[in-house]
């Protein structure tokens, strides 16, 4: 019988400035579990910047807006990568948006003001990018994998926690594994008999079995995040 874990007993496995990725299938399989982890890192006096390539910042803002677990939007910035036509910032809502998920020079000035910012109110900023699939479909994965080490280090010495959802069934496993060799730390989702199960890869003493993920409780919107 498999032991249960909820997000916050995950999301302590790893350390607190880790870049881990989540995989699973699909992104029903993935579910909400990247969005948990990130509410569950968050504290009042912390921050988040989050890369979205398929909710627009508006969305996401007003996800954020509804949630009890994130204090205010002040404590966060949006990089906007869904498709448009051209870049566009608003700094008063700390709101930078791209042209396309693959406009990566784009992202990486959006990603660093965001992080400028926040770091003038706050010591901790944690990220969350909605996923890497989305790019990682239009364009070749030498670049990808580049603009994904870019990412993990531009928060500096304020980094937080960094989330990156990948969806397996659209990913090579080649991939997947240059992606796990980048960060620090790995979940891995499945579902089995109606229920979501994780295994979790990160420091030696980290479990290694598959763990029923207890989802009582959690109440994050995800239409349209997921």
């Amino acid at each position: 019988m498999s032991r249960v874990k909820d997000i916050d007993e995950i999301r302590t496995e790893f350390p607190e400035d880790a870049s881990v990725l989540v995989t699973g299938t699909c992104t029903e399989t993935i579910g909400s579990l990247h969005q948990e982890l990130l509410w569950s890192a968050v504290d009042d006096d912390e921050a988040a910047v989050v890369v979205t390539t398929e909710d627009t910042a508006e969305g996401i803002r007003r996800r954020f807006d509804r949630s009890a677990a994130f204090t205010s939007t002040a404590g966060l910035a949006v990089v906007d990568g869904t498709p448009k036509d051209r870049r566009h910032a608003e700094p008063e809502r700390n709101v930078w948006k791209t042209s396309s998920p693959v406009d990566f020079g784009g992202a990486m000035l959006a990603l660093r003001r965001g992080y400028e910012s926040l770091a003038v109110e706050y010591d901790t900023i944690h990220l969350l990018f909605d996923t890497l699939t989305t790019p990682l479909l239009a364009t070749d994965s030498s670049t990808l994998m580049r603009f994904a080490h870019q990412v993990m280090l531009e928060g500096g010495s304020k980094t937080g926690l960094q989330l990156f959802p990948v969806c397996t069934n659209v990913t090579s496993n080649s991939d997947v594994t240059k992606l796990k060799h980048l960060s620090e730390g790995m979940i891995e989702v499945r579902k089995r008999g109606g229920t979501r199960q994780v295994r979790l890869r990160g420091p030696p003493e980290t479990p290694n079995e598959w763990l029923d993920l207890s989802e009582q409780g959690h109440e994050f919107d995800v239409r349209g995040f997921v």
